[in-house]
């Protein structure tokens, strides 16, 4: 009886030069061979193989098909879906090239979009490093500026006709040894019904006297037709430069603008407190070894790559709570060696960090929950080690609250203000705000401010802007925003009158709750 050996497909065969353009293996069954040209399976046989190569079907079916595309083909006549996908990873290309970050396409792509949606500009545009400067200089720089000060002029002083603005400066040492001002401004738009900061202007000093920074600060305003007697904020840094009782920039403010309001950086007076507290109460092997930690770390991309590395095996990445009151922080500080009773039923102004009949005992001191752990673990044996190290957190916390407090804007001029918070308008039993906005000046006259008292407990019997901070309210699922609601205010009651602002004496009254924000 003669027997019938199965025969395997050997991949040598893809090699012979008759059979490798449309020889393959079968994909459905790997010991049957596969004619890629007839669409057809085949015995794995090399001489049957080769039969089938010089059969007429074989031969006919060859002529209309090429084993291999070339290079052409794919780029030819290409769908649309090929070509975008091809733009996509040029794109992504320039952004690695130019070491650019991604969120650049987020804006970039919508540019595009529109940008060329007509392929003719595509083809068309033509615009590089000088042509790019030139447009920027003297066309965007222009036009852009001069929104600016269209948005800022729009809202006037009602009895001088004159924009109402806040003022941030802070002066900077380029890497040419070039002393610069720069001073950005601070106003409510009511194109855009929200609080706007821009940067005004970039100025070049001639030396570095408050005298210098204030002509400086004095001449750039000028040149945009704005006038510092009509700022009714200024924050600048801490230095006695800008904040000096007699020979400061405020000081000299101060001789043409009695009324407007001055704060220091909140930022630099916290570190200014931390460290006044950390040199005179804490032990100096302390500051130094913290210094040190940064100096060994902050110079060395290994060694802050090895320390992030640690931080996520030990899950020591908390972060950690930032207060946005500047009350609360310093409340939340004297809360951790004062008694709460006395911080609750004590006006925030009226704080003593020294009052010692209010004082904690120490071990109930919080100095967090490590901290505690670690006292408890030592126990009985370390008492005096502990009582030190407490004495000197005391001392430590009552100087930095001492500090806080001179340092801090904690007035009730900040505190007064949460009148223009919506849930007060609508829900607060506020009789009068005249008194604090006879902190302000510039927003008018007696009569004026007569005015804006009326129109105040007028919007308290409004059921329309009660209604307006429901649903606000409910539709963000979060309380409505200051600027939010009293532009809303503003444009709802130019839509209920149908009048005109500039003929509308309540509506021009209106406004100074917007200059208020």
């Amino acid at each position: 009886m003669n027997r019938k050996y199965e025969r395997a497909y050997r991949l040598e065969w893809e090699q012979d030069p008759v059979l490798s353009s449309w020889i393959s293996k079968s994909k459905e069954d790997p010991d049957v061979a596969f004619c890629k040209a007839c669409n057809t399976k085949l015995v794995s046989r090399l001489s049957a193989l080769k039969e089938h190569a010089i059969t007429k079907k074989h031969v006919k079916n060859m002529i209309g098909y090429s084993g291999q595309s070339s290079v052409q083909r794919f780029f030819k006549d290409s769908p649309i879906e090929v070509e975008v996908k091809k733009a996509e990873l040029n794109m992504c290309a320039l952004l690695v090239e130019h070491n650019l970050p991604f969120r650049l396409m987020d804006h970039m792509s919508e540019i595009i979009s529109k940008c060329f949606s007509n392929p003719e500009v595509a083809k068309l545009f033509s615009c590089k490093r000088t042509k790019a400067a030139a447009l920027t200089y003297n066309v965007l720089k222009p036009e852009l500026e001069r929104e600016m000060h269209e948005d800022l002029k729009s809202y006037q002083n009602i009895s001088s006709q004159a924009p109402v603005f806040s003022l941030i400066m802070d002066k900077s040492t380029d890497v040419s040894s070039t002393k610069m001002l720069a001073v950005v401004t601070k106003y409510y738009s009511k194109k855009c019904l929200k609080v706007k900061t821009k940067f005004l202007t970039l100025v070049d000093l001639e030396g570095e006297t408050a005298q210098h920074l204030f002509d400086a600060l004095s001449k750039a305003l000028q040149d945009v037709n704005l006038d510092i007697k009509n700022a009714i904020g200024f924050g600048a840094d801490t230095t006695n430069v800008m904040f000096g009782d007699r020979g400061g920039v405020i000081a000299k403010i101060k001789e043409e603008n009695p009324h407007c309001v001055f704060i220091k950086c909140v930022c630099h007076s916290t570190a200014l407190s931390v460290s006044h507290a950390s040199k005179d109460k804490l032990p100096r092997a302390v500051n130094q070894v913290v210094q040190e930690v940064y100096g060994y770390f902050a110079h060395s991309s290994k060694r802050q790559r090895e320390l992030s590395d640690f931080q996520e095996f030990g899950d020591y990445t908390t972060v950690h709570m930032v207060f946005k009151d500047v009350s609360e922080m310093f409340m939340s500080l004297l809360s951790c060696y004062m008694k709460s009773n006395y911080i609750k039923c004590t006006d925030p102004l009226d704080l003593d960090p020294k009052s010692t009949v209010n004082f904690l005992p120490l071990k109930q001191m919080y100095l967090g929950v490590n901290v505690g752990r670690e006292i408890d673990r030592l126990g009985k044996d370390f008492n005096d080690q502990i009582r030190t190290f407490l004495d000197r957190m005391q001392s430590f916390l009552i100087e930095l609250c001492s500090q806080l407090k001179t340092r801090l804007p904690l007035n009730s001029l900040f505190r007064d203000l949460k009148f223009l918070a919506p849930q007060h308008v609508v829900y607060e039993d506020i009789s009068s705000i005249a008194n604090i906005i006879n902190n302000f000046p510039n927003l008018g006259n007696d009569n004026h401010i007569q005015k804006i008292d009326e129109e105040y407990r007028q919007l308290k019997l409004d059921k329309d802007v009660e209604d307006l901070l429901e649903s606000g309210g409910s539709s963000s699922n979060s309380i409505l925003s200051v600027d939010k609601f009293w532009g809303a205010i503003y444009i709802f009651q130019i839509l209920r009158r149908g009048c005109c602002v500039c003929r509308c004496p309540t509506l021009r009254v209106r406004e100074s709750f917007l200059k208020l924000i």
